[in-house]
């Protein structure tokens, strides 16, 4: 790895570990999509889709906790998640669920916090994708 990408993997640890900083990184990614968007509209490109990275708008270690979380609902509906909105199923009797061996831990308070603000981001930004008629791809990992 050289040197450059090195200190930049670097600082964005440091920065990870930094949450209030790191959410209003995450804030700005939210707004810089907007703008783009909005750009891209008065252009009148002809824009077929917008397409966001779920990772530049919510902590990926907290997509994983909430990922483990809801393997072992999944497993066991006995476990309970309080910050868990309606949504269609998220598995099917074919996904995988051994990358979750044990139960996790509860989101923390300020986790529960982050994954709201970053569902906040994105319904702003599925919400600006319905207010102009665009469809959204969201890009997320697996």
């Amino acid at each position: 790895m050289d040197v450059a990408l090195k200190q930049f993997v670097l600082s964005c640890k440091e920065l990870m570990g930094k949450t209030k900083l790191y959410n209003n990184t995450l804030e700005q990614n939210s707004r810089k999509f907007i703008r783009k968007y909005n750009q891209s509209i008065t252009r009148k490109t002809g824009t077929t889709f917008a397409v966001v990275k779920i990772t530049a708008i919510c902590p990926p270690r907290l997509l994983r906790r909430v990922s483990d979380q809801l393997t072992c609902e999944h497993k066991d509906s006995s476990f309970n998640l309080p910050w868990k909105r309606k949504s269609l199923p998220i598995f099917s009797e074919s996904s995988p669920l051994y990358h979750t061996p044990k139960k996790p831990q509860p989101l923390t308070m300020r986790e529960e916090k982050d994954l709201q603000q970053a569902h906040e981001r994105l319904q702003k930004i599925c919400e600006k994708c319905i207010e102009t008629d665009v469809p959204l791809l969201i890009d997320v990992e697996v």
